[in-house]
């Protein structure tokens, strides 16, 4: 099955976060391999309860959920991080399937929530929400949007919850959430069933540079099933799993080099203060398949790369006390 995931992104190789334009990201859930290797495991982390399948969405595989959730803590943490600047406005969405006959209206569920978490103090938080009681709810560490607006939510219906933040000011910010319904397929011409907006201030928030992105979801709730995650927005500092996303950084570790970019046959990698830590040594296509795993034992390491095919790949190198994710070009 094609992956779907789609980055539209100027690629420069080695290009340091803080020069990095607008991204947009997309995360179908289309591809999969196995339980251990499918675009879930490949680019979010955590979300307790929550597993990819390969039926059942939109355009292919989605995610299915759990009866409930610990909505505060159990979030699927996306890759990227937000990095806005004034004036940027940034955009969050992901789709869920609904079904009423689900819900559980004693419990503390909600179908939905999109998290926007600042890595200086998680508490300076954005939260939005579709409540298990079919409203928009829209909280932060200053604001809520009480009375929350209604949502008419159809059974087997898929629908778009998109969040939009604007940071207009050095401390100001609006946030705009919106519900599209897509109708039974998630292809049908988005109609709009509500939206909220208010704006509030909080200068942790607005200042931070890596907003962390996650999203959480359950039955309960009333969300059978998630699809299509959606990303746009000035990238700042990953938090990958398994694999970068698309934007490019430089290594934090100067004493790792990894040569020739581009490459042909042979890929060097130089470790010129190497310890005697093990560094474990994966390499990914774009679409964030495995194609190649080794282990680091030596100051230089030359890794033979003849069978791959032309391409941008990826390469992410860990240790107990290293981590870093680059990307280089392989030409024939």
């Amino acid at each position: 099955m094609a992956h779907r995931v789609v980055f539209f992104l100027s690629l420069l190789l080695h290009m340091h976060v803080s020069d990095a334009q607008i991204v947009t990201e997309e995360v179908d859930f289309d591809y999969y391999l196995d339980t251990d290797n499918n675009d879930f495991t490949n680019h979010f982390d955590g979300g307790f309860g929550m597993s990819q399948i390969e039926t059942g969405g939109i355009t292919g595989g989605c995610l299915e959920l759990p009866d409930s959730s610990s909505w505060g803590n159990d979030n699927a943490i996306y890759c990227s991080k937000y990095k806005p600047v004034t004036d940027d406005t940034v955009f969050t969405s992901i789709c869920f399937k609904y079904d009423s006959a689900l819900v559980h209206p004693n419990s503390f569920q909600r179908a939905l929530s999109i998290f926007l978490r600042p890595q200086a103090d998680f508490n300076h938080y954005i939260i939005a929400s579709v409540s298990g009681n079919k409203k928009i709810e829209l909280l932060t560490y200053s604001w809520n949007n009480n009375p929350y607006p209604p949502l008419i939510l159809h059974t087997n219906h898929w629908y778009r919850y998109e969040l939009m933040v604007i940071f207009s000011t050095i401390q100001q910010l609006k946030v705009i959430a919106t519900v599209f319904d897509l109708g039974t397929t998630g292809t049908s011409t988005p109609i709009q069933v509500n939206s909220s907006s208010g704006t509030f201030t909080d200068e942790v928030l607005a200042m931070d540079t890596s907003i962390q992105v996650s999203v959480t979801a359950a039955r309960y709730g009333g969300a059978t099933n998630l699809d299509n995650f959606h990303f746009e927005g000035r990238p700042g500092l990953t938090d990958c799993v398994n694999i970068a996303t698309g934007i490019m950084q430089e290594m934090n570790d100067p004493a790792i080099s990894v040569y020739p970019i581009p490459a042909t046959d042979q890929l060097t990698i130089a470790c010129k203060e190497f310890h005697t830590e093990t560094i474990h040594a994966t390499i990914y296509t774009l679409q964030g398949r495995i194609v190649k795993q080794f282990g680091i034992w030596s100051p230089e390491t030359i890794v033979d790369i003849q069978k791959l095919s032309a391409g941008l790949y990826y390469l992410k190198l860990q240790s107990e006390k290293y981590a870093e994710t680059i990307s280089f070009a392989i030409h024939k």
